[in-house]
């Protein structure tokens, strides 16, 4: 390693670096969410990156001052946990110990609060946090093609349960049943006495929105095999 990391145990150094590419691939995920196209994404993704890592230079220039929750917070920020890390070997390596496995717990300073082993706990919890707030904020907003959920959705029992399809087929064919009886323009459908095996996609309630307005609404269709189905809007 160019006698740079001479004293250092190498398998220490790629657990760090692991780590830190871990983060770093969350954290552009969680960056991505942010934007709607790849080009402003591109310039804006590369500035958020070095603005998260302002932090740590703060954290070297005033290091005798600041408390382990101070730095726990600024680490939240996977470039700043990185960079801590290095600085933790730089330090061990000017002592010609090198980073090992009895030092990683024990701080680079008298006073040092902090440890290399924190950095990559707090990389560790980045990457997870990273991954959580991205499938949180893609549900959320998921664009202009996508369906929101709501922002509480994963404390609803359907979230983590599913739907009980049973409940749900009895209720809609209901509603069909009901429209059916209420509708006289309805047509009768030389495909009722097909089997149910022959449906090959059956879709029940679809709705869909673009923005306040409504394209579909409550769309009850069941596409058999074998047979070409065609829609006409009032388009044409």
């Amino acid at each position: 390693f160019g006698k740079i990391t001479q004293f250092s145990n190498f398998l220490i150094i790629f657990i760090l670096f692991i780590c830190y590419t871990l983060a770093t691939i969350n954290q552009c995920f969680f960056i991505s969410v942010f934007f709607n196209r790849a080009n402003l994404a591109a310039c804006g993704a590369g500035i958020i990156y070095f603005v998260l890592y302002l932090p740590y230079i703060l954290l070297i220039n005033f290091g005798s001052q600041t408390l382990i929750w101070h730095k726990m917070i600024a680490c939240l920020s996977s470039t700043v946990a990185f960079g801590l890390g290095c600085d933790y070997i730089i330090r061990f390596e000017g002592m010609a110990q090198g980073i090992q496995w009895s030092n990683i717990k024990k701080g680079a300073q008298p006073n040092d609060n902090f440890s290399f082993l924190y950095c990559m706990i707090m990389m560790i919890v980045d990457s997870i946090l990273y991954m959580l707030l991205t499938i949180y904020i893609e549900n959320v907003f998921p664009g202009e093609y996508g369906i929101p959920q709501p922002w509480y959705y994963p404390l609803t029992k359907t979230y983590w349960f599913g739907y009980d399809v049973k409940k749900n087929r009895q209720r809609t064919n209901e509603i069909n049943q009901n429209e059916i009886n209420t509708n006289t323009n309805i047509e009768s459908n030389d495909n009722d006495n097909i089997h149910q095996e022959d449906i090959g996609v059956d879709i029940q309630n679809l709705s869909k929105y673009y923005r306040n307005k409504i394209a579909l609404k409550n769309l009850s269709v069941k596409f058999h095999r074998n047979e070409i189905t065609s829609f006409l809007g009032r388009n044409g």
